[in-house]
């Protein structure tokens, strides 16, 4: 129910998006009665992987969005191919888990190119390359370092520096 919230927020973010001359703003998103919303995952071989994909198809049928869900079975070079097939049929927004940082900034270029506004899940891809904002509309995911720093002082101050941890 939370990633649904996530994914439907995200998707009302691209749609409020505003159309401008700006290369740093989002591809604006036309308000209409149905989206066709493309899901690129990066693979369907683990427990995260398979209940993200669930999420997004429960969300995709509450939502009443077409989604187009799709598969790379770990590969790089096969998730840039569901991108491109994506575009060509005409996606509105694109939620992309990054397989790897560097092959799929062309996807993410490519899609912005084609004017379809696309969140980041999970992974980024090389923010020196492509920019939230910029080459892409945001980055939905965890802080790992954040949280990290969270647990260590939940753990000094429950603890109180006791070795017994």
């Amino acid at each position: 129910m939370k990633r649904r919230a996530i994914f439907s927020a995200a998707l009302a973010a691209a749609i409020a998006a505003t159309a401008g001359s700006a290369s740093a703003e989002p591809p604006p998103l036309k308000q209409k009665d149905r989206y066709k919303v493309g899901f690129a995952q990066m693979e369907s071989n683990n427990p995260w992987r398979i209940a993200e994909t669930k999420s997004f198809k429960d969300t995709a049928e509450s939502c009443n969005w077409d989604l187009i869900a799709t598969d790379a079975a770990g590969s790089a070079a096969k998730q840039v191919a569901d991108v491109d097939s994506m575009i060509a049929q005409g996606i509105d927004v694109l939620f992309l888990p990054p397989r790897e940082e560097k092959p799929l900034i062309p996807a993410v270029k490519k899609a912005k190119a084609a004017g379809i506004p696309t969140f980041l899940v999970d992974r980024s891809v090389d923010e020196s390359a492509a920019k939230a904002g910029e080459d892409y509309v945001s980055f939905l995911g965890s802080d790992f370092v954040d949280q990290g720093r969270r647990v260590a002082d939940w753990v000094i101050e429950n603890f109180k520096g006791d070795k017994g941890v």
